[in-house]
């Protein structure tokens, strides 16, 4: 079980820095981009189909299939206290507070390109569905929008991992 959460821990890790490194491939604004990659986790390749959209904001969705049961995923993605841990842009990331079924989640980071880095600091609204879903909204940072989900759904060969993010 141990194993699990480290290779579910890896490939949430993985997801967002393909995301951002195809996000930075994008020169030309275009009305979709579509791309399917691999990420390789303890000998195990996996998956992940992005999707960009690009205007004012980006759209960004990745999906994979991690060979591990729901439970395992579901506990790696809501450990909100230890996600700076795994996530390489994040430097601090913790719950606040939580009121009327809603979590609030302070995180900072550091994002960019090369030498091109900016600090940055949001705090989300998480609401969550136990091993099924956690959706996210900036309230107040550094960013105008920043919102999304996580989706988890039980396959036969592990648990299917949705991410959606618009910035």
């Amino acid at each position: 079980m141990r194993r699990d959460a480290l290779m579910v821990s890896m490939a949430i890790a993985l997801i967002p820095g393909i995301i951002l490194g195809s996000a930075a491939g994008v020169v030309e604004a275009s009305p979709s981009q579509h791309s399917s990659s691999t990420i390789t986790v303890d000998s195990r390749t996996i998956p992940v189909t992005l999707r960009i959209q690009m205007d004012h904001r980006a759209m960004i969705e990745a999906e994979c299939l991690i060979p591990a049961p729901p439970a395992v995923v579901w506990r790696v993605l809501s450990d909100y206290d230890h996600l700076s841990e795994i996530v390489p842009f994040l430097t601090e990331s913790r719950v606040i507070g939580q009121r009327d079924g809603a979590k609030f989640l302070h995180q900072a980071g550091r994002g960019g390109l090369w030498i091109f880095q900016r600090r940055f600091t949001v705090t989300f609204q998480v609401n969550e569905r136990p091993e099924s879903s956690i959706t996210f909204k900036a309230i107040d940072g550094d960013f105008l929008t920043f919102e999304g989900f996580w989706r988890i759904e039980a396959q036969p060969d592990g648990t299917r991992v949705s991410h959606q993010v618009t910035v």
